[in-house]
């Protein structure tokens, strides 16, 4: 009877497990400097009264088996705050006095508008680096 006999299998799945995570770290990484981007340019752009809402604008990255998710976005618990920042208020002097006038920021839209294809070429660039692509 002819028999094969194979050690070092517990060493290669070691090796490749370490791989694996490293390449997960160098993606993740990638994810983030892509996002700071955006996030970087929404806080230039936003509306400052006391700096709350500038400061809130922050990165949280989730990983949901197999992907790695950036979400950009403000934390504060008080809604109508953001919104008064983005669009404005009722609350007007001289001859618009009482008048709904409505003229958004919209800062995370066109901070979004403005960064897409660095984000996209800055996760790229970060990618290869790292070897993933």
């Amino acid at each position: 009877m002819i028999g094969v006999e194979v050690q070092g299998l517990g060493a290669i799945k070691g090796t490749i497990d370490k791989l694996s995570q490293e390449l997960k770290r160098k993606e993740i990484a990638a994810i983030k400097e892509g996002a700071l981007v955006f996030q970087n340019r929404w806080q230039a752009t936003a509306p400052v009264k006391t700096g709350t809402y500038k400061r809130s604008i922050g990165t949280t990255i989730t990983q949901k088996y197999p992907e790695t998710i950036a979400m950009v976005g403000e934390d504060i618990t008080k809604p109508p705050y953001p919104f008064f920042l983005e669009f404005g208020t009722i609350r007007r002097k001289g001859k618009n006095a009482g008048k709904r006038i409505i003229k958004p920021y919209l800062t995370a839209t066109k901070a979004w508008e403005q960064t897409k294809h660095k984000i996209i070429i800055e996760v790229e660039r970060l990618m290869i680096i790292a070897g993933l692509r």
